[in-house]
């Protein structure tokens, strides 16, 4: 069986999903302190927002290679600072 993480585009410029990423992070880590929710999926991906979400994910960490390089609580805060520079009003 491959597991498969799929992220799609925008919610409240991002912030949705990227709070349910960290629930489904917090969840893991209830039940392994260590866990990485990178390491539970074969594939991950998204679409637009979701796409940079699941490349924050997939990236490994400078610091330590075997860990992300954003956790999704990283990745919450980065939306909330940056989101609205991101998802400019267009017209």
């Amino acid at each position: 069986m491959i597991t498969i993480l799929t992220v799609d585009s925008g919610g409240i410029k991002g912030i949705i999903p990227a709070k349910v990423l960290d629930h489904l992070d917090k969840a893991l880590k209830a039940k392994n302190p260590n866990a990485d929710i990178a390491h539970y999926f074969d594939v991950i991906g998204g679409t637009s927002t979701g796409g940079l979400m699941t490349a924050m994910l997939a990236t490994p960490s400078p610091q330590n290679p075997n860990r992300a390089a954003f956790s999704p609580a990283q990745i919450v805060d980065f939306y909330k600072q940056n989101g609205p520079n991101i998802f400019k009003a267009s017209g």
